[in-house]
């Protein structure tokens, strides 16, 4: 048996076939057998690109064939046309490597910067061929697109669908650009693709073949090599990929055309990835999209990669970069807009610009609409007023949020004299041809802008008395906080104080409703810091002496309200500004990036602060840590509530660390979560809050209830806590008079904390709340209050159900035990830590 190495890839494979057949004839032929007796006679078993050929005896005599036969291929015609196509492969990687390796990052700007420095790995979401739906978080690799999609298959064309800026032509270009690059491994499909043909629809016209003339061989092939080109790609169009990007910019008629052309005629077995931005105009996304194998939706930057952008971006700033990040971490709302491409880059260039580093969403999105709107004009050679455009946006957006809605028709957009094409709005690909923003802060900014520019009228009133009176909404308090902003950019003081008046002067009204009470001061704090610089700061903070920030109310069992990260920078201002003695945050929710905030801006060395509450504050671990650095240094700090905080172990241990620098005489670390709230109240809180922010509250405080049961601190962090009380109460100079602590700080070292209280000679207040009680522990109890000549009080919680409730009946001879000193209260947790949230939910449902 002989053996032949077939290596003439590129040929298919009747052609291998037919040449190998050839060779063994022309063998037969120099062997001059000329007999017609049997010989060897080939039999051809092709293996892949490298074929194997065997060789096996049979009977009869061979004849060769004849050569000029139809389906004989001309000689040297496979390798004539892979000749061609790699000589194509050579020039075109070349123009990708130097026309694509830098970018604009601003098309307003003439710089180049490169691509590498500026790209980043969008996010892309694997969306359902059939009904639109997202079937997937993302797309983990942007090279993982022709991978298996949802019905197990392996895809060869894709739609990648966004809205404006979303990144979409740059990541076409990474594409091309990477192929280009023979460092680069691209995984497969890529590294298989011989070709890459990248096209801007926006910036050709005619057929496919005018096209490529002009994009891919700019006059470089001979009319006989353009044929040799175009019938190797027929013959393996899987070695060919199309990139088209900006499919809904492109002229009907040519559309048409390469669609006959890439999916129904020629090159339909070619890859394909296409981009376009939905447009209901031509009803193309839903008719284009039905020929595509897999659609994934570009949502933009992930979070991870907005931070990487600014670290590119500032790479010779380092204390820039960071600051911005910090920025963006504590601010999800100002996160959630950078995940816009172009937001990221305005938002950069606006840092850049900022000396005092100082940023609202109001300059944030300003900056944006302007920056749209030019790119518009350079795109479109249409020459349209600004203030035209913002108008009728902020006209649109003022009439959808009367009748409380995001999604506009054709007609309305229409009566509104909005065009959808400037880049402001957007609409869906399953979509029945209704647009909407590309962000809801967007519409909620167009509509503040439209207020301030029409101020005075009987409808602009009409419009903030509604709004003032569901402040509540996070739409109105998005808006109103946005007014606050704009008015101040207008610089007339005169306006924005008396706005200020008013937001203050509704706060008073409310100040008995709790609710309305804390959502109120909560715009005015955010308004404070929206509106907030150096030309109006001394005129707002004269209109905030003489009251105190989320001062106790009433109300003590209030609905809950979480602070707004635009609240706590306005708190911070407040607090510096005029000098407060004293900061109640008690029952107001707060997050960990709000508390980092807090942190950082109120509770600072030389604040005035001597007292700072966070009672039912909700702080997870991370935030109580937060917290507990920052009152380390504060020089005043004398009283600290922490009352009702998950502490685990990282908030127990800073804890600790508390008592070992600070100067503090009261520290009050609490009891159980107490969320009840009475029926009449969830009555009210049904009107005021929408459906959404109360099942967000209800969810926060389900979650912050079973974290604490679940991971409560442990026993190495409690004997910390100990510790450094034993530390402290060793000193000479003992400070704390004034302490409590919840039954997750006690444990089970009820002995070893009574040692420490005895040591304490300065202790005057004592609060405790217990798991258990026997009766060496009420022994140990009495003795120690009867040795404590300046002890007042000590409370004593026990904390049963109540079916053991008359277990415990004999207890009340402490308070006769120790002369009224000790007082026991027996209580059920149970029923304000797990009823209340049911009873809660069961209400809004």
């Amino acid at each position: 048996m002989v053996e032949l190495e077939c290596i003439s890839r590129g040929l298919s494979q009747e052609d291998r076939v037919w040449r190998i057949n050839r060779l063994m004839a022309n063998q037969d032929s120099e062997n001059n057998n000329t007999t017609g007796v049997s010989v060897t006679q080939p039999k051809v078993f092709v293996l892949g690109d490298h074929a194997t050929i065997h060789v096996t005896e049979t009977q009869g005599p061979y004849s060769p064939p004849n050569p000029t036969e139809p389906d004989a291929p001309p000689e040297d015609s496979g390798e004539d046309e892979l000749n061609v196509v790699n000589k194509v492969s050579e020039f075109i990687r070349k123009d990708y490597s130097i026309n694509y390796a830098k970018v604009n990052r601003n098309e307003l700007k003439p710089q180049q910067t490169s691509l590498q420095e500026v790209f980043l790995k969008p996010d892309l979401q694997l969306v359902d061929t059939d009904s639109c739906d997202s079937v997937q978080n993302d797309c983990d690799s942007m090279y993982k697109v022709f991978g298996a999609n949802n019905d197990s298959q392996s895809p060869s064309r894709v739609l990648i669908y966004g809205q404006a800026f979303m990144g979409k032509s740059i990541l076409c270009q990474k594409y091309a650009h990477d192929w280009a690059n023979p460092s680069f491994q691209c995984p497969q499909p890529f590294n298989q693709f011989k070709i890459v043909i990248f096209i801007k629809l926006s910036e050709v016209n005619g057929t496919l073949e005018e096209i490529l003339e002009r994009v891919v061989f700019c006059g470089r092939l001979t009319a006989d090599e353009k044929a040799k080109f175009h019938n190797y790609m027929k013959k393996y169009p899987h070695e060919l990929l199309f990139l088209l990007d900006g499919v809904s910019e492109c002229p009907v008629d040519m559309l048409t055309h390469i669609k006959n052309v890439l999916l129904d005629q020629e090159y339909r077995g070619a890859y394909l990835i296409a981009t376009i931005r939905p447009a209901p105009k031509y009803n193309l996304c839903l008719r284009l999209s039905k020929d595509f194998h897999a659609r994934y939706c570009i949502t933009g930057y992930s979070e991870a990669s907005v931070l990487e952008y600014i670290s590119k971006y500032f790479r010779h700033n380092e204390t820039k970069s960071e600051k911005l990040k910090e920025c963006l971490e504590s601010n999800s709302d100002l996160m959630q807009l950078a995940r816009i491409p172009l937001v990221t880059l305005v938002l950069c260039e606006l840092w850049n610009e900022q000396l005092d580093q100082s940023l609202t969403i109001t300059k944030l999105l300003g900056r944006y609409t302007h920056v749209v709107h030019k790119l518009f004009k350079l795109k479109s050679g249409e020459e349209i007023r600004l203030q035209g455009v913002l108008g009728n946006h902020g006209h649109l957006a003022v009439s959808g949020m009367r009748e409380d809605k995001t999604q506009f028709t054709q007609d309305e957009l229409t009566n509104c004299k909005v065009d959808a094409n400037v880049g402001y709005l957007g609409t869906e690909l399953n979509d029945d041809g209704s647009y909407k923003f590309a962000h809801e802060k967007l519409q909620q900014y167009f509509a503040a802008k439209w207020i301030v520019e029409n101020w005075g009228l009987e409808e602009t009133e009409e419009l903030i008395s509604m709004m003032l009176l569901h402040s509540e909404n996070r739409t109105c308090l998005s808006v109103l906080i946005f007014i606050a902003g704009l008015l101040a950019e207008k610089k007339d003081r005169r306006t924005l104080l008396q706005w200020f008046e008013s937001l203050t002067k509704t706060t008073s009204e409310t100040f008995f409703q709790d609710s309305c009470y804390c959502s109120r001061m909560d715009l005015f704090l955010a308004s404070v810091a929206e509106a907030w610089n150096e030309d109006n700061s001394q005129e707002i903070s004269s209109l905030c002496v003489g009251f105190e920030p989320f001062k106790k109310t009433k109300t003590p069992n209030g609905y809950p309200l979480f602070m707004s990260h635009g609240a706590a920078q306005g708190l911070g201002l407040v607090v510096k500004e005029l000098g407060l003695a004293r900061l109640n945050l008690s029952r107001i929710m707060i997050s960990y990036p709000e508390a980092k905030v807090i942190a950082s801006k109120c509770l600072q060395k030389n604040s005035m602060l001597e007292s700072v509450k966070f009672n039912h504050s909700c702080l997870c671990p991370d935030a109580v840590h937060a917290i507990c650095v920052a009152f380390e240094t504060m020089l005043r700090l004398k009283e600290v509530d922490l009352s009702c905080c998950h502490f685990g172990d990282k908030g127990l241990r800073a804890v600790a660390d508390l008592i070992k620098q600070s100067q503090i005489t009261s520290l009050h670390l609490g009891k159980h979560l107490d969320c009840y709230v009475e029926k009449e109240q969830v009555e009210h809180s049904k009107q005021k809050f929408n459906r959404e922010d109360s099942s967000s509250k209800i969810k926060h405080l389900s979650n912050f209830q079973e974290d604490c049961q679940n991971s409560p601190p442990s026993d190495e962090a409690m004997k910390a806590l100990i510790t450094a009380m034993e530390e402290e109460a060793e000193n000479e100079n003992q400070l704390i008079q004034d302490i409590s602590l919840p039954s997750s700080c006690v444990g089970v070292f009820v002995n070893q904390w009574l040692h420490v209280f005895g040591q304490n000679t300065q202790l005057n207040r004592i609060k405790m709340h217990l798991k258990e009680l026997n009766q060496n522990v009420q022994d140990d109890l009495v003795k120690l209050v009867n040795s404590m000549p300046n002890l007042q009080k000590m409370s004593v919680v026990l904390e049963v159900e109540e079916s053991h409730r008359t277990d415990y009946s004999t207890h009340s001879s402490l308070e006769e035990r120790t002369g009224g000193k000790i007082k026991l209260t027996i209580k059920d947790h149970t029923q304000s830590v797990k009823g209340p949230v049911d009873a809660l939910s069961t209400s809004f449902h």
